[in-house]
């Protein structure tokens, strides 16, 4: 089992640090769909800038990518998560007061009286 201190850089010989990456090969492999929401993720510093060796032609290098995100994750991971609704859940399961059904539709529609 890996250390907490280790990166996946460590286990990346020094040619795949270097090895480049297209705008289709990063967004496969963040997971992502569009290349355009790779530009996005560029613009709020969720991914490392490209180079450029030819105009028009953007690329990433494996090391910078897998440092630049690790960084990110490792402060996602640490973070506390649940969904928005949870608070609302638990105020409506213990505030549940026994009604019709015809109530229930008239409160969700109408809001509560």
């Amino acid at each position: 089992m890996p250390s907490k201190s280790s990166t996946p850089l460590d286990s990346l010989s020094a040619a795949e640090r270097y090895q480049e990456l297209s705008t289709r090969q990063v967004a496969k492999y963040v997971g992502l769909e569009s290349t355009s929401t790779v530009w996005s993720y560029v613009k709020e510093g969720k991914l490392p800038k490209p180079r450029y060796i030819k105009p028009h032609q953007p690329l990433w290098r494996l090391g910078e990518v897998l440092e630049h995100t690790h960084g990110l994750m490792t402060t996602y991971d640490e973070a506390p998560r649940g969904f928005i609704g949870d608070q609302e859940l638990q105020e409506t399961k213990s505030s549940k007061s026994p009604g019709s059904a015809a109530d229930k539709v008239r409160e969700r529609l109408f809001g509560k009286k």
